[in-house]
């Protein structure tokens, strides 16, 4: 049977990205992938470039719960992604919630503390007292963990350009390509703000996987080009704020291989410390709305200033460097003063002895929100050849292996 040589192009090489370039290249095809990165791998701020995500399958969605189980399983399995991921369990709690029932109850302090290695069962904070008392409900799930995500979303990639993916970089897609027929546009490939071009072949499409970027980036591209097509994806930019902490060896060798924990009521949630040392702490929220990412190639690669962080980038001391960060590009990052608060309060809640551990930096991640939290993996409206894949809402790149096949369907 000949092998289809048709010619897709992806713009984006986060996880959407890297999965479905696999996807596609490994069903025959020619992909070129396009990223505004220096060297065409994740860009420091899409969300994928981070040092974990969270992997669980505990949804009450049945399609998304079976999705993820699907992934868990790969994530266990693979020779290409399964030294990223490390399953040391999820246990989930309500905050100070009481008034639901939940499966897999852990009730008793003995319950609580056998979520956790043996170093770590004396240091645990006022959540095993919440949760013993009854003030507080928690479950656990051992099938789940977390995972590296830079690398991880890295090595997809490395995997796909290994199959013959041509990736690169530098490439600030501005302007969308289109031969007329039968009174509709179809694309056929995109212009960079440097002015190269890259065309589909055959039946290939041009697929967006530019997450939060999705909408400012469509809106621009289509106004400049005087298109008719009302752009109003369902989806929008969250900035969420990520603390990365750095614990001392004997702190890294008490804390090694505790849970996932994760606040249903307050979307608090921290993971074990990594080979370096360096533990992640956050809050999934709605985050914050403004600043918007930029679609600007002029403005310069570096994460956004809030507001109430302005008044403090004249005093030096308040500033903290990425010393560690998971990117090449060293740069300063400015989180909402009253968020960095509440995370190590959050933080002091279960481990106590790490609440004034020293930050190494902080960060924003722009998600990709929708409404319902579902993905959206559609044809944009109005042109021919496009594919829009976002609104990852957080919970995308758990199951990144299917991602990709269900987006190469398109």
């Amino acid at each position: 049977m000949p092998i289809d040589q048709d010619t897709y192009i992806v713009v984006g090489s986060g996880v959407f990205g890297s999965s479905t370039a696999l996807e596609l290249i490994r069903a025959g095809h020619k992909v070129i992938v396009l990223d505004r990165s220096e060297d065409g791998y994740c860009a420091p701020d899409g969300a994928s470039n981070d040092l974990n995500k969270i992997v669980r399958a505990d949804y009450s969605d049945p399609h998304y719960r079976n999705l993820a189980k699907m992934a868990i399983s790969y994530w266990r399995r693979s020779d290409l992604i399964s030294q990223y991921y490390h399953e040391v369990g999820v246990l989930f709690h309500t905050g100070t919630s009481v008034d639901q029932t939940i499966a897999y109850e852990v009730s008793s302090s003995d319950q609580f503390k056998g979520c956790f290695p043996v170093s770590t069962r004396n240091r645990l904070g006022r959540l095993n007292e919440d949760i013993t008392s009854g003030r507080n409900k928690a479950y656990f799930n051992p099938r789940g963990g977390w995972a590296e995500a830079g690398k991880a979303t890295n090595a997809v990639l490395d995997e796909a350009k290994r199959l013959g993916a041509q990736v690169y970089g530098n490439a600030h897609v501005n302007k969308l390509l289109f031969q007329d027929r039968d009174d509709s546009k179809r694309v056929t490939g995109v212009r960079c703000a440097d002015g190269r071009t890259f065309h589909i072949g055959g039946k290939g499409q041009t697929i967006l996987c530019v997450g939060a970027w999705s909408e400012g980036l469509l809106r621009a591209i289509f106004e400049e080009q005087n298109l008719n097509s009302q752009i109003s994806l369902p989806t929008w930019s969250s900035a969420q704020v990520v603390i990365t902490i750095q614990l001392n060896e004997e702190q890294q060798k008490i804390y090694r291989d505790t849970p996932v924990v994760l606040c249903f009521e307050n979307g608090n949630y921290c993971f074990e410390p990594d080979s370096n040392g360096l533990m992640k702490i956050a809050i999934h929220s709605g985050g914050y709305r403004f600043p918007l990412p930029s679609t600007n190639t002029n403005t310069p690669l570096t994460f956004p200033t809030f507001a109430d962080s302005i008044a403090e980038q004249a005093d030096r001391t308040a500033k903290i460097t990425i010393q560690g960060a998971p990117s090449s590009v060293v740069k300063e990052a400015r989180c909402p003063t009253d968020q960095a608060k509440q995370i190590l309060q959050n933080l002091h809640y279960v481990y106590p002895e790490l609440a004034n551990a020293p930050i190494v930096y902080d960060r924003i991640c722009f998600y990709s929100e929708s409404l319902d939290e579902n993905w959206i993996i559609d044809h944009a409206p109005g042109v021919k050849g496009l594919v829009v894949a976002s609104g990852d809402s957080g919970h995308a790149f758990k199951v990144s292996e299917t991602l990709g096949k269900i987006k190469s369907e398109y």
